[in-house]
């Protein structure tokens, strides 16, 4: 007697699989969107299972984030430093991709102000951070896109928003997170600030160490040739 399954139960079990990560990523996707800091949270007091790991949420909603910027042949500024040199063939080749060099320094960053319970729980939450700026990312190139075909011109915008929500998002997750108000508040300064600075120098380090840019160059905004 065989032991594998019919072809309707295989389909089926493929079915029943595959809707339990579809719910599985859009409950997750919808909390680390609208509740900052709770899945991190849920994670730390064991209630995990409910949610797509951090690591994969994060590919996945880079890879969405991809899919819309291909899709959507726009130069829109991304937030948290995604994008200092903006229409840099090069920079916007490799700077996403130093987006999993920087999540680790985010959560030293946090892990200095908040060292009781060690590097792991910053480091949860930094992923799922950085998935969420993925996934605001990628709503900003559709909302743009979407302002173009109504005769508007969202791009001016579109910056300013994106870093007005990291600031708010980073300090309603520390609230969450850690309680308080007036610690929250200045860890999300001084930790917005510094990351700029990380960012800043990975970016200059990436363009000066390939030869892209000398650093003259890039100070002074030319290109250089070949």
């Amino acid at each position: 007697m065989s032991a594998l399954p019919t072809t309707r139960e295989f389909l089926a079990g493929a079915w029943e699989e595959f809707g339990g990560i579809e719910r599985r990523f859009f409950r997750t996707l919808r909390q680390v969107l609208l509740r900052p800091g709770q899945t991190t949270r849920d994670m730390a007091e064991g209630r995990g299972a409910m949610h797509v790991p951090p690591l994969r949420m994060v590919l996945a909603l880079a890879l969405v984030y991809f899919a819309v910027a291909a899709a959507t042949p726009l130069d829109v500024p991304l937030v948290a430093g995604f994008g200092f040199v903006n229409g840099d063939d090069f920079v916007d080749r490799w700077v996403p991709r130093i987006v999993f060099v920087a999540i680790p320094a985010f959560a030293a960053l946090l892990w200095l102000f908040y060292p009781k319970g060690g590097y792991v729980r910053p480091l949860v939450f930094a992923v799922y951070f950085h998935g969420a700026i993925y996934a605001m990312n990628a709503l900003s190139e559709l909302v743009v896109l979407g302002a173009g075909w109504a005769g508007a011109n969202a791009v001016p915008f579109t910056a300013p928003a994106l870093n007005v929500w990291f600031v708010v998002y980073l300090f309603a997750a520390l609230r969450r997170l850690q309680g308080g108000r007036m610690k929250p508040a200045v860890v999300t300064l001084v930790v917005t600030l510094l990351y700029a600075v990380v960012w800043g120098l990975l970016v200059v380090g990436l363009l000066v160490g390939s030869g892209t840019y000398t650093l003259d160059q890039l100070l002074s905004g030319t290109r250089l040739d070949g």
